[in-house]
């Protein structure tokens, strides 16, 4: 089972996990290694245990300004100023967590899961007319 192909197997951890941080490699591949390139023809479970590797996560902040003018005694309007993702942070995907891959802990894309599936940064205006 540690030799098929699509298995999940732990990695080895050599020290703590260091984050780096950027989206070219986000993990120090020098704290893991592979625990099947000491003997291949033995294959074994990992040292690391679950939950020692952690993506970038998930960082959102929205903004809403509103304000009711009076018009009349029964007549009122609203303006809505809103923004979404003020801050215009990137939300990148889980780096690649193989070990036994060339591109271990390197970022390939970013997920789209802002407001409406927009991810940058975007502002709205509105009025609103009650009665």
């Amino acid at each position: 089972m540690l030799n098929s192909p699509g298995s999940g197997n732990f990695a080895d951890c050599l020290g703590p996990v260091t984050k780096i941080g950027s989206p070219n490699q986000w993990w120090d591949p020098s704290t893991l290694a592979d625990p099947n390139q000491v003997d291949p023809r033995t294959p074994r479970f990992g040292t690391c245990g679950s939950g020692v590797l952690r993506g970038p996560g998930l960082i959102n902040f929205d903004l809403g300004l509103f304000r009711k003018f009076r018009v009349t005694e029964k007549v009122e309007l609203q303006f809505r100023a809103e923004s979404f993702n003020i801050s215009n942070t990137p939300h990148f995907d889980n780096p690649n967590a193989n070990i036994s891959s060339t591109s271990f802990g390197v970022i390939s894309g970013v997920q789209n899961t802002g407001r409406e599936g927009i991810d940058q940064r975007f502002f709205r205006f509105g009025l609103r007319l009650g009665w």
